[in-house]
């Protein structure tokens, strides 16, 4: 079924029924719940890693190093590591829940439509994998690894390919269907073939880094194209909210990477400290502005 939006340009709307409709939603169903299980399964652990102080130098990316552990200690507000640890559990349900309530949304609302499904999926999957708890569940029970990998692949594959046709459904320009096809093959090895001498885990540094920006740029450059040649005045005034979102969102990561750096130089512990409490806050805060950017797309602009 097409339809046109009240721009004028035209919308992709193929709606599922019958039988399709019946097996998308239990796969749905299927997949929201292995995420939300590993994600609650995933906490325990995560709270016991996150009270301790990492020992060597290949630190979590949230874990204090002996540095912070003292720096938080002698910050005289009474603080111990348990205390950091509830923390920054909070922080990862809270940015996990973002994500899910805006899946959810959709699901409940339009689940009958392709696009609407597959974006809720996507919502639901990388909503988990950015909480970044779920390796260290893996990590912790072998068993759980090749579901854990699931989710990751299926979040980090869907959050490219549904920006490859927002807003409306179709790959614009049509190179696009390649740069979505060469992300796909790029998680696909890196998940379930790590030890392949094709997985990117096995590249060079460079050569890796390399092709993941270049394929983010193409889809930078896609959306532009898009903007000014394709796009009717409400496609651009959805766009404009999600764009505004991420934007947010990248620039105050990179202030808060900026800050810590600088203070790294001269106060080793302290930066750490700030980077893992304040700047993890304020990283989180700013990550929700992408889900409520599209929800507002979404409700406002009638987005879907």
């Amino acid at each position: 079924a097409t339809t046109r939006a009240a721009g004028g340009e035209p919308r992709q709307t193929t709606v599922l029924r019958g039988r399709r409709l019946f097996l998308a939603r239990r796969a749905w169903i299927v997949l929201a719940a292995l995420t939300l299980g590993l994600f609650v399964a995933s906490i325990p652990g995560a709270y016991e890693r996150f009270r301790t102080a990492c020992e060597s130098s290949g630190c979590d990316i949230a874990q204090l190093s002996p540095e912070g552990k003292n720096a938080l200690l002698e910050a005289g507000l009474g603080l111990k590591m348990g205390h950091y640890a509830i923390y920054t559990v909070f922080l990862a349900i809270v940015l996990a829940l973002g994500y899910w309530l805006i899946g959810g949304i959709l699901f409940w609302k339009r689940s009958d439509n392709r696009l609407v499904l597959y974006a809720s999926m996507t919502f639901v999957t990388f909503g988990a994998m950015q909480a970044n708890t779920l390796y260290l569940l893996a990590e912790e029970y072998s068993v759980w690894d090749l579901p854990v990998e699931v989710v990751h692949f299926v979040g980090n594959a869907s959050f490219f390919v549904l920006f490859c046709v927002f807003p409306d459904g179709r790959f614009v320009p049509r190179w696009t269907r390649w740069t979505a096809a060469a992300w796909i093959a790029y998680w696909l090895l890196h998940s379930f073939f790590p030890d392949s001498s094709l997985s990117p885990s096995t590249w060079p540094l460079l050569i890796d880094k390399s092709l993941l920006l270049g394929l983010i740029g193409s889809l930078v450059l896609a959306q532009i194209y898009r903007y000014r040649r394709v796009s009717g005045q409400t496609a651009r005034q959805q766009t404009k909210w999600v764009v505004f979102g991420f934007t947010a969102a990248f620039a105050v990561f990179f202030a808060v990477e900026l800050i810590g750096w600088i203070f790294a130089l001269n106060r080793p512990g302290i930066p750490e400290l700030f980077y893992k409490s304040v700047g993890s806050a304020v990283i989180t805060l700013c990550a929700l502005l992408i889900p409520l950017s599209i929800s507002f797309a979404i409700l406002h602009h009638r987005l879907w």
